[in-house]
């Protein structure tokens, strides 16, 4: 028995040290922190403390990593969500009109001068043109109408911001009734006749200037256009929705 007894209590040093110094870091000398005078209940007590600690920080390392890849998945899901693919389709369509656009030929077929207000020109029509696709493709179409829209309009904003002009809210109203304008026009153009079509390109592109040459260049404007609007409704469905990337035709070749 006093063998048994002896054999017990080699250990009792070892398996308090051990608690002591979890749950006391800062501990220099171990035999501070040993209690000889620990009976075998009390010894067992703490050795159950310390499994029971252990045992939740072990569950809470488990809902931390639980927690991370519940957090991952559902970015995951947001992310490949379909409204989320809808919306990163109408920015690369957004990208495609401001990025992949030839400006100097319509400053050179127009005579723009190269300010703002031509570079809200030029992306408006081409925007437009892509509305007039999207009109196609039901409520999908519709939402990446919409947030196409949205797109063009925050990049407006910006713009006119870093232009340093103070009055941004009067400036985008005007513009705004500008681009409703050009779009009921536009609409009423591609609908009818190349007259009428060609009216609304003069009033909006060359409105600047009565140059009588300047019609050889709308009726090459007005082919621009009608070609465009062909090319874009030749473009997959699927491509248009879950990718959005699109080149454009040559004004001038």
């Amino acid at each position: 028995m006093a063998v048994s007894k002896v054999n017990y209590l080699r250990h009792v040093p070892l398996q308090v040290f051990r608690y002591r110094i979890y749950r006391c870091p800062s501990l220099r000398n171990p035999l501070v922190a040993v209690s000889t005078n620990l009976g075998p209940r009390r010894l067992c007590s703490h050795t159950t403390q310390a499994k029971e600690t252990a045992a939740t920080a072990t569950d809470n390392h488990d809902n931390t990593k639980e927690h991370k890849i519940g957090k991952f998945l559902n970015e995951l899901m947001k992310r490949f969500s379909p409204n989320r693919i809808l919306q990163r389709s109408a920015l690369n369509l957004y990208h495609s009109c401001v990025e992949n656009i030839n400006y100097e030929d319509f400053y050179k077929v127009c005579e723009l001068p190269r300010t703002f207000q031509s570079w809200f020109l030029i992306n408006q029509l081409h925007i437009w043109m892509c509305l007039v696709r999207l009109k196609q493709e039901g409520d999908d179409g519709k939402y990446v109408y919409q947030q196409l829209v949205t797109f063009f309009w925050e990049d407006v904003e910006t713009r006119i911001s870093a232009l340093g002009v103070t009055s941004t809210a009067m400036q985008l109203r005007e513009l705004l009734k500008e681009f409703y304008g050009m779009i009921f026009a536009y609409d009423e153009g591609i609908m009818s006749h190349d007259r009428i079509l060609a009216a609304a390109l003069w009033r909006n592109l060359f409105s600047h200037t009565t140059a009588r040459h300047h019609v050889v260049n709308l009726t090459m404007l007005v082919e621009y256009v009608r070609k465009q609007v062909k090319y874009l409704d030749e473009i997959e469905a699927e491509h248009l929705l879950k990718d959005g990337r699109i080149e454009w035709l040559a004004l001038l070749r």
